[in-house]
C-alpha cells in the first residue's frame, strides 16, 4: 500500500516521541503500509518540509512554513495545535551595557537573512522575538535598530538526523544562530534572539546577559515560530485515506498520554532532538510539558496562530491572508480522539 510520509522540527512533538518511540511504525505495519520520513528522500524532495508539495505528507512543527506554503496555495489541512512552552529570549554580552528590555532602544540588534531559503523562517522568528521583548517594556519597533546578518548556510544540508524523524540534525540546530553569536562577538551588534535549550547552551558558552526573557511575559508575547506548532497533512492524502490520517492522529495522542505518563523519557527525546544536554532541555521546557502535548485545536492556540498569521502578514514574509477557518479541518482529530480514547478504556 502506498506510502505515508512524515517530516518535523526538532521541537517537543507528540509526533517525536510516537516517531522515536516505534507507535507509528507499530500501528501501520500489519497494513503493510511504510511510514516514511521526508528526510531520507532526496535533496529536492526534503524541500517539501517547507513547501508542503508532498501529496501524501503529515507535517508538525513551526508555524512560519505551514503558513507561508498554505499562503501560496499549498493543499493542506490544519488538523491540530500544541504549546511546547520554551525558552527564548534576547541576549547580549557583559560589556554592552544591555540589562533590560528598555535598554534595546538604539541598541544594534541583529536580524539574519538566509539568503539560499524558499522561506526565511529564523529571521521572522528573530523579529518576532526581538519586538516581543521590545513590547514589553513599551518600546515600539521605530525604537530599535536592526541590522542585516547575512547567513548563507541553508537550513537543509546533506546530512541526516539520527533518530526521531527531525529534518534538522543536531549539527543544523547548534547553528541555527551561530553567525549572529560571531557578529556578537566580534562587536558587529549588542544582541541576538535566541530560543530552546541550544539557546540556553549559547547563554552559558558567552557568559552571556538575558536582557529579555521572553518565556517568562504574557503569554501573547510568546507566539513565535514554534508556539504554537502546527500540525498538517496533504489535503490529497485527507480527502483519499481519511481512515488512515485518523490512525496517524490517534497514534499521535497515544504517544503524548505515554509522554504524560513516562516524562524521562520524554524530556531524553526533547534533548537528543535538540542537540543538547537532557540538563538544557528541563531548564528551556517547562516540568510539566510531556503532559501538555496532545495536539488539540483549543481556541487559545487557534488565536496564537492567528496572531501569528497577521505578524507574517504585517511583516512581509507571505504575501496573501490565509483564510484559518478555510485552512482548520476539525474532523480527523475528532476521530482520532475517539478512536485513542476506545484503545485507553
Amino acid at each position: 500500500m502506498t506510502a505515508l510520509w512524515y517530516t518535523r522540527c526538532p521541537l517537543p512533538t507528540a509526533s517525536g516521541l510516537a516517531i522515536s518511540g516505534g507507535f507509528l511504525d507499530a500501528e501501520f505495519a500489519a497494513d503493510g503500509i511504510p511510514v516514511r520520513s521526508l528526510r531520507d528522500a532526496a535533496q529536492d524532495v526534503r524541500e517539501q518540509h517547507f513547501d508542503h508539495g508532498h501529496p501524501a505528507l503529515f507535517r508538525q512543527g513551526g508555524n512560519i512554513p505551514p503558513i507561508w506554503a498554505r499562503s501560496r496555495g499549498a493543499d493542506t489541512r490544519l488538523i491540530g495545535l500544541s504549546w511546547p512552552q520554551t525558552f527564548q529570549a534576547v541576549i547580549s554580552l557583559p560589556d554592552r551595557g544591555l540589562r533590560t528590555a528598555a535598554d534595546l532602544a538604539d541598541a544594534r540588534i541583529a536580524l539574519p537573512r538566509h539568503v539560499h531559503d524558499q522561506i526565511d523562517f529564523w529571521r521572522a522568528m528573530a523579529l518576532r522575538g526581538v519586538l516581543s521583548a521590545a513590547a514589553s517594556a513599551g518600546l515600539a519597533a521605530e525604537a530599535l535598530r536592526f541590522v542585516d546578518v547575512e547567513v548563507r548556510e541553508s537550513f537543509l544540508t546533506e546530512d541526516r538526523a539520527v533518530d526521531g524523524g527531525s529534518l534538522f540534525t543536531a549539527r543544523e540546530s547548534a547553528r541555527l544562530w551561530s553567525t549572529e553569536a560571531l557578529a556578537l562577538v566580534r562587536g558587529e551588534v549588542d544582541a541576538i534572539y535566541v530560543y530552546g535549550p541550544v539557546g540556553l547552551q549559547t547563554v552559558a558558552f558567552l557568559d552571556a546577559v538575558v536582557v529579555t526573557d521572553i518565556a517568562t511575559l504574557d503569554r501573547g508575547l510568546q507566539v513565535n515560530g514554534s508556539t504554537p506548532t502546527a500540525l498538517t497533512v496533504s489535503g490529497q492524502l485527507l480527502d483519499e485515506r481519511p481512515q488512515d490520517v485518523e490512525r496517524y492522529v490517534a497514534t499521535l495522542l497515544r504517544a503524548a498520554d505515554h509522554a504524560a505518563e513516562h516524562p524521562d523519557d520524554a524530556f531524553r527525546v526533547f534533548a537528543a532532538e535538540a542537540g543538547a544536554g537532557e540538563e538544557w532541555a528541563r531548564i528551556a521546557h517547562p516540568p510539566d510539558l510531556p503532559a501538555r502535548l496532545r495536539p488539540t485545536l483549543e481556541p487559545e492556540l487557534v488565536g496564537g496562530l492567528q496572531a501569528q498569521i497577521d505578524f507574517l502578514l504585517r511583516h512581509g514574509f507571505i504575501d496573501r491572508r490565509v483564510d484559518l477557518d478555510a485552512w482548520i479541518d476539525p474532523r480527523p482529530l475528532a476521530a482520532a480522539t475517539r478512536l485513542a480514547d476506545a484503545v485507553a478504556l
